[in-house]
């Protein structure tokens, strides 16, 4: 040899079988069976003879199958069909000739498959095809009757079980059909089924392990039962139906219209032997029947015909049912012989329809009470609202069940105070106060049983001071702040509601108080920082439940022609101010609007490299190149503002006002000289058109148009206004006005 030549040989205890899988309880009856060794007991070198090596694998009972070496020490069984449920079985691994080593010992192990089980699958069970049970293994019928016992009230049932046949005629070995022999089953009926312990599976190995005992009930013969009532229009035809099936909703049954329409597991004749309709004193009501039509359609979803359905009957009683009376429709025992009594079902029509009385709350709320619930959509808003009057004649705006449902709880809370076996409706009203009405319900508002009352009810009622709560303020202006041209009047729209004053407070304030209120304006229980304050009570037009304007010239009638300062704030309320939740302002009580007076329009265009600001007058005529400027930005990230200085310098060649401040710190900025007064903010736009406001987005195709709005009261419908407008267009080569137009306005 060349070299040395090492060979290492590994020794080992003894070949044998290690695990068997799967192993105990076994849900999948097709999984296959590995076997696994410490070491490979057959060759594999051979593919030609993979089909012959011997498989040391043994089960009882028997499994038809095929042994696969995957490898030399995996051996893998699979089945020819799935194993047996309720089935235990009992594998052997063992040394057979043919394997390359002896095992050293005999691997065994059990799998035990789902065990037997009954259930019954219908319920409640149709009578005439029987109750339907499953197995969960293979079971025979023959082993079924043996372990079979059918009870009800006592007495044992004959009955016969055979296999469920599907549709190419195969009988099922898992599922059974239970039919009687004499008598047949009957319709609402409980059965007692019992399966006994011992019950054998047909090819499984274990029994059923206890007693299966269930309780089957029928269905009842009587499948379905409506309350129907007509509806009909003003010339007598019939425009709808109502159902009254649910008892959270309805107590009652119609005593007019009404029909009773009856579902049936089987057809039944038009035979009134059959029914019987009686109150509970005895008296028998006479009734038509009918089959109820229904529609048939073709392939193409066309309606081609109609024909009677004879398992619904519609039990039509002749004349009118007496109110507040019980009634018994009986389905006679006699109408089919599979029903073991006669089928019963009872009804209380509901009583005359009756206005109960009444209590006044308030001026906008009455309680009415009736002794059935008024016609509706869902019993929570009623729809006859709109014929109920008042004398005087006032506004009804609705009328609502007094009825709040907490779902969390399922409890009910009532406004009024009412009896069990009344309710209460809260009628609406817009009256004026210290006044005598008479509130008229008209005969012909209906309940939800399609009653009307025997006459008009009426009652007188005196009605009280007007609520705080239902006095409100407004003002016409839409803004918080506005900046306005000095040169206008400044008018404000009072719109009241149910108050014949107001308290207005004009506040002049330097800029210092401007920017308090900047600061604080929007905070609870806000006072202003005034250098001339001015409070009067206006008293205001006042038509009681309509919103009444009430024009305000703010200069004139309060600060006496004159003004000392360009920042005017103005707030109004219908009593004390900041009379909202925790002090703050009630927008619907009070109102607040600062005003700027200014002969400037600033503008300030914020580009990256540069910032721009245009300051001419508001006419446009003129560019003052001598303005005074104070800024102030934000301290340290608050509300709070503090001067500051940024370098502002005049452009003469472009014409504007170049601004220096790289780290976006303006937030506030006035100009100004012996001639002019502005304010720029840099959070919002207080520059607008006093008089008119433009509408954005509004367009047309075929004409040029200006669409606007007004906030003051100084036009009136009809009057023909001029609006001129001032446009400004900015470009590269600076500022200059644009092209305007003239146009009438509509």
């Amino acid at each position: 040899l060349w070299e040395d030549q090492i060979f290492t040989i590994e020794a080992i205890a003894g070949a044998q079988a290690t695990k068997v899988l799967p192993a105990g309880k076994l849900d999948n009856l097709g999984q296959n069976i590995i076997v696994l060794f410490n070491i490979p007991v057959v060759p594999m070198t051979n593919l030609d003879e993979r089909d012959t090596l011997p498989c040391p694998l043994s089960i009882t009972p028997k499994i038809d199958g095929k042994c696969s070496w995957t490898a030399g020490n995996i051996l893998e069984f699979v089945p020819s069909k799935p194993l047996e449920g309720a089935t235990k079985y009992h594998l052997t691994v063992a040394n057979i000739p043919g394997l390359l080593y002896t095992l050293a010992s005999t691997l065994e192990e059990t799998i035990i498959t789902p065990t037997l089980e009954v259930k019954i699958s219908s319920d409640p069970f149709d009578p005439k095809t029987g109750i339907l049970l499953t197995t969960t293994a293979p079971v025979t019928a023959e082993e079924l009757t043996k372990n079979f016992e059918l009870m009800s009230a006592g007495k044992k049932i004959e009955a016969d079980i055979h296999p469920e046949v599907d549709g190419n005629k195969t009988e099922s070995e898992t599922r059974f059909v239970i039919t009687a022999k004499s008598p047949t089953f009957l319709y609402a009926t409980r059965y007692s089924l019992t399966i006994k312990k011992g019950l054998k599976p047909k090819y499984g190995t274990e029994p059923l392990a206890a007693d299966f005992m269930v309780t089957a009930p029928s269905q009842d013969f009587l499948t379905y039962s409506e309350v129907v009532r007509k509806i009909y229009d003003a010339s007598g035809a019939l425009s709808d139906t109502r159902t009254y099936d649910d008892p959270l909703q309805y107590k009652y049954i119609p005593t007019r219209g009404v029909y009773f329409r009856e579902t049936f597991a089987e057809e039944l004749s038009l035979d009134k032997n059959l029914f019987t309709l009686r109150t509970k004193a005895g008296k028998v009501v006479d009734f038509d029947l009918a089959y109820v039509k229904q529609t048939k359609w073709d392939d193409k979803g066309n309606n081609i015909w109609e024909e009677d359905n004879k398992h619904m009957i519609d039990v039509q009683p002749k004349g009118v049912l007496d109110y507040a009376t019980e009634y018994n429709l009986i389905i006679n025992k006699k109408a089919n012989p599979a029903i073991p009594a006669d089928i019963v079902k009872v009804y209380t029509t509901a009583p005359k329809f009756q206005i109960l009385g009444q209590k006044f709350m308030n001026n906008t709320e009455t309680c009415i009470y009736v002794n059935t619930k008024m016609n509706s959509s869902n019993e929570m808003y009623a729809l006859d609202y709109d014929k109920i009057k008042t004398v005087p004649a006032s506004t009804i705006h609705d009328l609502t069940l007094d009825e709040k449902t907490d779902y969390t709880t399922n409890t009910k809370t009532y406004r009024c105070e009412q009896k069990k076996w009344q309710s209460a409706y809260i009628l609406g009203t817009r009256l004026e106060p210290l006044k005598d009405y008479t509130i008229v319900l008209p005969k012909n508002i209906e309940n939800i049983y399609g009653d009307t009352l025997d006459k008009d009810t009426s009652f007188a009622i005196k009605t009280g001071k007007i609520d705080p709560k239902d006095t409100y303020l407004y003002s016409s202006l839409t803004r918080d702040t506005q900046v306005i041209p000095d040169t206008l009047p400044l008018v404000l729209n009072l719109m009241s509601i149910n108050t014949d004053q107001a308290n207005i407070e004009v506040c002049e304030m330097d800029v210092t108080g401007y920017m308090h209120y900047l600061r604080v304006g929007s905070d609870k229980n806000y006072t202003p920082a005034c250098t001339r304050n001015v409070a009067k009570t206006v008293i205001l037009k006042n038509r009681y439940w309509n919103l009444t304007p009430n024009k305000i010239d703010v200069i004139q009638d309060m600060l006496g022609g004159n003004t000392q300062s360009p920042f005017i704030f103005v707030r109004g309320s219908t009593g004390k101010f900041n009379q909202g939740s925790d002090g703050y302002r009630d927008d619907q009580r009070e109102f607040a609007h600062m005003f700027i007076r200014s002969n400037l329009a600033l503008t300030l265009e914020n580009a990256t490299n540069t910032k721009i600001l245009f300051a001419p007058s508001f006419d446009g005529k003129t560019l003052p190149n001598d303005l005074i400027f104070e800024a102030y930005a934000n301290k340290n990230g608050t509300p709070e503002l503090e001067l500051f200085t940024p370098k502002i310098t005049w452009n003469a060649v472009k014409k504007y006002y170049e601004l220096q401040d790289k780290e976006n710190k303006l937030a506030l900025l006035v100009a100004h000289n012996d001639r002019f007064f502005g304010v720029l903010n840099t959070s919002a736009d207080l520059v607008s058109n006093y008089d008119f406001k433009y509408i954005s987005g509004q367009e047309s195709s075929t004409k040029d148009y200006l669409y606007m709005y007004s906030d003051r009261p100084l036009y009136k419908a009809g009057d023909m206004v001029f609006f001129k407008g001032l446009l400004r267009q900015y470009n590269y080569n600076g500022y200059r006005i644009s092209p305007t137009k003239t146009g009438k306005l509509k």
